[in-house]
């Protein structure tokens, strides 16, 4: 098939629909839109920036699949970032951190953390009463963040 044939994840007769993260741009994403939804044949152009895909409704009757599917990849390999060989450098790059994503990440070392200081306030109980008070804050800490990761599951 075309350069951008990769691009294109669903192919029925008279529907398209293609998914690059490159689509998750939304003045790209609506302009692709705007630029399918203008040919002629092309019921509707459907774009979801969420979810880096576009939907595109066409008349099977008037155009042969094979012929809008090379067209549509054509259209949108350039625009998507993709090469000759099908290399993807157009995906814009990802949220370096979102609130999810942080603590998501923090989820584990919070555990170990949880762990370790737990150990060190017992440790500490014997020797030491403001060292066992600084474990047990720090494990405190450490809790809240391991309880912030799964508060949806824990409120239900």
């Amino acid at each position: 098939m075309s350069k951008g044939a990769d691009l294109l994840i669903s192919r029925l007769p008279g529907r398209l629909r293609l998914r690059n993260g490159a689509l998750r741009n939304p003045v790209l994403c609506k302009r692709l839109e705007s630029e399918f939804a203008a040919w002629d044949g092309v019921t509707s152009a459907t774009g979801n920036p969420v979810t880096g895909s576009l939907l595109v409704i066409y008349d099977a009757a008037r155009i042969v699949p094979a012929e809008m599917e090379a067209r549509v990849a054509a259209a949108a390999a350039p625009a998507c970032g993709r090469g000759a060989g099908g290399e993807d450098g157009g995906r814009p790059p990802r949220p370096v951190l979102s609130a999810g994503s942080l603590l998501r990440r923090l989820n584990r070392p919070a555990k170990i953390g949880m762990l370790g200081s737990l150990s060190l306030s017992l440790a500490a109980l014997a020797m030491n009463k403001r060292l066992h008070a600084a474990a047990g804050g720090l494990y405190l800490a450490f809790l809240v963040l391991h309880l912030a990761r799964h508060r949806e599951s824990l409120t239900k």
